[in-house]
């Protein structure tokens, strides 16, 4: 494992996973990541979801923002030891949603900082995407199988020449061999 994947992997975890406490711990049902889940994730959760699950889904701000809470620091936690990285790279990102959504600058028009909170949540999200696609240094499945496939058919057109070398050699022995053999007849008859 590369020491700076690791390092960077702590770095960005670290916040997730102390954010994630703290929304657990002590929700504020009053912040804008509170309304944009209570008024517009859920209902819309709740619609998508089969009705055995849309039953589960709290209408509650404060549930809400535990759960979030709860799901960015399994996710940071995930994403920090490195078990289940990618999967909690994922986690971490669908836990941003509701503060993109909360912190739009549409919704903060009085705020003197509006655009810079969204614009940091919204960075963080990507960067939680792309942990979320982070191979480890590994190409893609579908370039190792390109690669191979090239790889096989170099092998291939070499053990087809390889073949035709080898099927001309032993002809050209063959002949010989069957030059010598009249030749050792011919003498044994005379």
């Amino acid at each position: 494992m590369n020491l700076f994947r690791t390092a960077a992997r702590l770095m960005m975890s670290s916040y997730f996973v102390v954010s994630g406490v703290s929304d657990a711990l002590r929700p504020d049902p009053e912040s804008p990541e509170a309304e944009a889940l209570s008024t517009k994730l859920a209902p819309m959760t709740q619609k998508i979801l089969p009705p055995d699950l849309a039953v589960r889904v709290p209408d509650d701000p404060k549930s809400l923002v535990r759960l979030c809470g709860v799901t960015r620091a399994v996710g940071g936690a995930s994403l920090a030891t490195g078990i289940g990285r990618r999967v909690g790279a994922g986690l971490v990102a669908v836990s941003l949603l509701p503060q993109v959504f909360g912190s739009r600058p549409a919704k903060l028009r009085g705020s003197a900082d509006n655009s810079s909170e969204f614009l940091v949540n919204l960075a963080l999200m990507g960067g939680a995407m792309l942990a979320s696609q982070d191979l480890n240094g590994r190409p893609s499945l579908a370039w190792r199988a390109s690669q191979a496939r090239a790889q096989f058919a170099k092998q291939s057109e070499h053990k087809r020449q390889l073949a035709k070398r080898n099927a001309a050699k032993g002809g050209r022995s063959l002949k010989r061999g069957a030059i010598g053999t009249r030749r050792e007849l011919a003498k044994a008859v005379s």
